[in-house]
This record gives C-alpha cells, structure tokens and sequence, in this order.
C-alpha cells in the first residue's frame, strides 16, 4: 500500500469528522496523495490552476459559508503564492484551512527540485503544524497525528486565525491505498463536542454597561459600528432598539439594512442639525469592532469628548483613532441574546417607535428618496445596486469603498477584504463567497486586472462581477499629489485593456449597459437567467470618463 497516499487520506479523513466541507486544491505532484485522497474520500473539491487565486478563493469560502474551508498546494513557491491571502486572512480572523505538501526531511538542503523551507514559513500569520512522514498502519501513531491536529485545530478557532498544516510526503506519490484509513475512528475524542472557550474578557464588563444604560433613563449614548460579519447583527441591532440608542454604521457593519440605522453619509447631508447636535451633546461613545472606512466617523470619534468604550472579539480591531477610552476584549453577544426582545412582527411597533425618533433625530428622513445623483456618473449607477436581485455584496477596495459607504443602504450581506488586502484576490475571494449563495462583486479596472486569471472562476462560480472602469486608480485624484505628469507615471496606472475580449478568451458571458435602464434591469435579474447555468458568473463592465467620475462624486458631496 502507497504509505503517502494513506497519509494523506489520513489527514483528510480528520479534518472531515471535524466538519470540514470546502475544500480546493492547485495541482501539482508532491500533493497528488491528496488529489487522490479526495477522490477516494469522494469529497467534491474545487480545482484551481493559481495558488494566488487558491488563496483567496479559500478566504472566501470562509467568510461565505463561516465555515473554515481548506486549501491544498503543492510544495515550493506554490506556497508562498498563498502568503497575501494568509496575511488577510489572521487579520480579519478568517480561519482558513491550509494544507502544504513537502519533501521528507532528507530531501531538504541538498539540491533536491522544488524544495525549501516550509516550516512556519507564514511566521505570525498562522497556527503552525508540520506532519512528517508516520507508518499509517500503526494505530498509535494514528492517535498521535489526530491529536496533534485537533490541538491545533482547537487553538485556530479559538483565536479564530489560519491553521497551516504542513505535511512531508516521501515518493512513491500515487498507487493504491488502504481501505482501513478511511474506518478510522479515533477512540478518545468526540468530534462532535469539541468545546472552544470564548475569547476571555479583559478591562470591562458588558453586563455594567448594560446595567447603566437600562437604568439610567437620562443617558446619552450612541453606538458606532465598524466591519461586522451579517449573522453577527441582528442582537446588536435588538439592544439599540430596546433601550432607544441611535446606531451610526461603517458600510461594512452589515447593519444599515435595518430601519434607523444612521450612514456616515447622512450625517454630512443632515449638517450642523440633529445628530450632529446630539453627538456633541452624547455622554458616552459605544464602538464595536474598528475597521471603517468612513474617515468621517473616525473624525467624530477622535474629537468627542464623550467617554469611549471599545468593543472588540479581537484586540487590534479596537481603536484606530488611538483615542483614549475603555477597552474590552469579549464576545458581546450572548449577553445581547439575553437582554433583548424578539423583534418579530409582534414588536413591530417598537421598531417603528425607534425608527421615527431617530428620523426625527436626523431632521432628513426622507433624503433617501429625494437624492438626486449626477446623471450617468459612478454614484448613480452605484446606487443602483441598492435594488440588485442577489443578497450577497462583496466590495473592492478603493473608490468602490468609498461609493459604497455614501450610498449603500440596502438588504445585502456586505463582504470586503479590508484587513490589508489592498486590490490583491479580489475576484478570487468573491467567487468563493458564492459558494453560499449567489454573489454581486463590484470592483474598479485596476484591482480586476490584478486579479485577472481568476475570472476563469467565473464559470464555475455564481457571481455578478461588476467593472467600474475608468482607465486607472482613480483614487488617487483624491490625493494632493503635486504634478500631474507624476500622479499619471506613477499612481494613475492607465492600462487600456479590453475586458469584452478577456471575457471571450475565458469564454464568460460579457455585458456592457448603455444606460442606467439597461444595468439596473441586469441587476434585477437573477444570474441564473442571465447566463442560463446555476453556477456561472458573468462580468458587467461600466465604463466611465476618465477624470469625470471623482469630479462628480465630490461635487455631489459638497452640494448637500
């Protein structure tokens, strides 16, 4: 029997009891024992040829699905090809799955091809376990390597960061296998029951907090909200609700398809009014989770004088505005899941109670309706996609950012690779969010061209990726770079590509809309009709005037 084979079917079989579902793999032929070991797991895995895309198609299975999936490479720089996505992935804690084949200890430091050093080769980006070679016969050594791996695994989760397994196989690579290895059940651990303690809490409890807001009638306060995951807002939304505190939400907090929910943007557009007023006037500032992209909000919470709380799962999602306060590191949840009310039709008047007096607090409660774009600029085809059809929004970096945080207010679930991920894997991340459910991406020309071999995963993943070209990083109009010949050599990027011939060479269903008409009837219908396949994306291109769009999305601002 093949021993590298068995072992890898081994390692499989373990991260399968562990409910591991996703799995993706890139070619190669120091792990092929796990290309077979897929197929005799029978597990249904993605294959991609780019172990780039490999990556970020991973972190995106595990923010789509919020399921650790698992990632398997080849040995050398197929490894390092996935450090960007491993970087994003421990900083927007991402639990991620990466499985590395190596060569047996041996073969290192001796010439051997496609050889180097892989251990810990992620450094402080990943929990890290090498695997060498063990007689997959032995039961013992079985127990050993499944307890090392569920030690590891337990210790991931629970910080919630990736898990790179390293494995070292010896030729030969294929053959046949042992049927045993597939039976193997471990006889001193439950899989099901694996207990991860929550993240302890550290400075602060949230159950004073609570305490004082409920029995304090008279305190001021208001909730800031950062980059949110979607099943994480509903309790946070019931408590501001049942103890009336206006919520302020980033783009990112999944929270604004809530009725009341404050927009940076609509504190520009309300002025020295309303919420500004109160915001002055607010005793304390609760602030959960960081990560805006609003430099506005970041502004208020620099300059108030109001006393601070920082909430965070993680400690360096707490406060980038470096102000002072009190920081608390817990999983503030549960204790909204105790303290709130089912907001039900039954409570449907408590929602409206809440909903008309933050209208009230706002003085501009139909502005939403009454906002009138610049005709065929960027924003307005953007907030077309407030009345897309698919549920799942996963947004570029940039001026789509940006567009996103004035205008979006819709019933998405929001995605977005803002850890330090600038325009790397873009595409790639989508495509395995869609692994969920149908997906709309939205990403500018020069972060779709860096990504631009995983537009081949369109054909097998349900995502709607939408262009906004306007021939470069336009982005950087919004900076005071002071000549305008270096902005263009050195920031600006102009590329001229052709995305309808791109789409032809990876045979994807192209569409270039005309008119706001004509993208928002693409919007409203679902990809399925579209491209008459479940699971096929396709690319919608707009395009723009070069330096028209800035113009107009910063006009549109200063006008309210």
């Amino acid at each position: 029997m093949n021993n590298s084979i068995n072992s890898a079917t081994f390692i499989l079989k373990i991260l399968q009891t562990l409910n591991i579902k996703n799995f993706a793999i890139a070619p190669g032929s120091r792990n092929a024992p796990f290309s077979q070991a897929l197929d005799i797991l029978r597990i249904n895995a993605d294959v991609l040829f780019d172990e780039r895309s490999l990556g970020f198609f991973g972190l995106g299975t595990t923010k789509g699905t919020f399921n650790s999936s698992c990632i398997i490479t080849t040995s050398g720089t197929a490894v390092g090809n996935l450090f960007p996505a491993v970087m994003e992935a421990h900083t927007t804690h991402v639990p991620l799955i990466i499985i590395t084949a190596d060569r047996p200890y041996e073969l290192h430091e001796v010439g051997s091809n496609q050889t180097c050093n892989q251990h810990n080769i992620f450094g402080a980006y990943a929990e890290f376990l090498n695997i060498p070679g063990f007689n997959s016969q032995d039961t013992e050594c079985k127990n050993i390597i499944c307890n090392r791996i569920l030690q590891h695994y337990i210790k991931a989760q629970h910080y919630q960061v990736p898990l790179h397994i390293n494995v070292e196989l010896a030729a030969p690579l294929y053959g046949n296998y042992d049927a045993n290895i597939v039976a193997y059940k471990h006889s001193d651990y439950s899989f099901k029951n694996i207990a991860l303690s929550s993240i302890p809490n550290k400075h602060l409890q949230f159950n004073n907090i609570v305490e004082l807001i409920k029995n304090n009638p008279a305190f001021k306060s208001v909730f800031i909200v950062g980059a949110m995951n979607s099943n994480e807002t509903e309790m946070l939304y019931r408590f501001a609700v049942a103890n009336y505190i206006p919520i302020i939400a980033d783009v990112q907090s999944n929270l604004r398809k809530y009725p009341g929910v404050i927009s940076a943007y609509e504190l520009d557009i309300v002025g020295k009014t309303g919420i500004i007023k109160y915001l002055k006037d607010c005793e304390s500032f609760f602030i959960f989770e960081g990560r805006f992209i609003s430099n506005n909000l970041l502004e208020i919470i620099n300059e108030s004088t109001a006393k601070k709380y920082f909430f965070s799962k993680y400690f360096e999602n707490l406060n980038a505005t470096n102000s002072q306060g009190v920081y608390s590191i817990i999983n503030y949840f549960d204790t909204f899941a105790a303290d709130c009310p089912e907001l039900s039709t039954d409570n449907e008047q408590i929602i409206h109670r809440y909903t008309n007096s933050i209208c009230e607090l706002l003085k501009a409660c139909n502005h939403r309706n009454k906002t009138e774009f610049p005709k065929n600029s960027e924003i307005e085809m953007f907030n077309e996609i407030n009345h897309a059809i698919e549920k799942q929004l996963f947004l570029g970096n940039s001026l789509v950012a940006r567009y996103a945080d004035t205008v979006l207010v819709s019933s998405h679930n929001i995605f977005s690779n803002r850890g330090l991920s600038g325009i790397d894997g873009l595409i790639a991340t989508a495509c395995g969010i869609s692994k969920n459910q149908p997906t709309i991406a939205v990403l500018g020309d020069t972060s779709t061209i860096y990504d631009l071999s995983s537009i081949a995963l369109l054909k097998q993943n349900p995502v709607k990726l939408i262009i906004f070209n306007n021939n470069g990083g336009k982005i950087f109009d919004k900076f005071p770079i002071c000549k305008q010949q270096v902005k263009e050599k050195f920031f600006t990027n102009k590329v001229d590509i052709n995305f309808e011939l791109i789409c032809k060479a990876f045979n994807i269903h192209y569409f270039n809309p005309k008119s706001k008409e004509d993208f928002a009837s693409l919007l409203k219908t679902p990809l399925s009709k579209i491209t008459q396949n479940v699971q096929m994306g396709c690319v919608i291109e707009l395009k723009f005037n070069e330096d028209a769009g800035l113009k107009a999305y910063t006009q549109f601002l200063t006008s309210k």
